[in-house]
């Protein structure tokens, strides 16, 4: 029997909607966000683990840091996303 690789990610429904409203993910990651309702996991291969870990770190370069580099409200959220998709220990 082949071991199942995905992960289990949980997001909250403001999480969910940062994710496909404000992040350029591609169709198959935005797919399973959106089939997931809030408060529930969603399951992704490790590769898609980190596709989606940089599309976030791309956008909080674009919009979580005002001009003295504090962090922005969605800043601070995208960085606890970032938190969550870490590879475990």
């Amino acid at each position: 029997m082949v071991a199942d690789r995905r992960r289990d990610i949980s997001l909250s429904d403001r999480e969910r909607r940062v994710l496909l409203e404000r992040c350029e993910l591609p169709a198959d990651i935005a797919d399973a966000i959106r089939m997931a309702r809030a408060g529930t996991t969603i399951r992704i291969l490790p590769e898609q683990l980190e596709v989606l870990r940089q599309c976030v770190a791309d956008q909080l370069q674009r919009v979580g840091f005002d001009d003295q580099w504090a962090l922005t409200p969605e800043g601070e959220l995208l960085e606890s996303i970032i938190d969550q998709l870490q590879p475990p220990r």
